[in-house]
């Protein structure tokens, strides 16, 4: 079963990320209000997934990000953002995917049914890619 993981401040979105978990079948591997509390959960429990806000920890994901692709390589990471200029600068720094607060529960759903399938093929180590 694919675990998720979710880090956002804002309990309203924490509470609709968990819904669409549960809604596909997964397992709710935690859930975190900011950087400290995210690295504790990972720390203490194996994740597949982490819908991680871009903005948890600073103005600018980048941070978080590194931090978080620099200690667990195998995690697959969703960037959830409010403003659609933030793509261009997410993907680059290593994220899987992006989905904004705003967009549909159909989108959201259909994002981590993708990143999901990605799991169970596994990741390829940097170099074969």
């Amino acid at each position: 079963m694919v675990t998720v993981a979710i880090a956002d401040k804002d309990d309203s979105v924490r509470s609709a990320l968990s819904l669409a978990v549960d809604q596909l079948g997964y397992e709710n591997g935690g859930e975190a209000r900011d950087l400290s509390a995210l690295l504790a959960l990972l720390e203490n429990r194996q994740q597949d997934v982490l819908l991680l806000d871009w903005t948890l920890c600073c103005a600018s994901g980048n941070h978080c990000l590194l931090q978080v692709k620099k200690k667990y390589p195998h995690l697959f990471i969703i960037i959830t953002c409010t403003r659609p200029e933030s793509r261009s600068r997410v993907c680059p720094d290593g994220a899987d995917a992006v989905i904004y607060k705003t967009d549909p529960p159909e989108v959201v759903l259909a994002v981590l049914r993708r990143i999901s399938g990605q799991v169970t093929v596994g990741r390829l180590p940097h170099h074969d890619r």
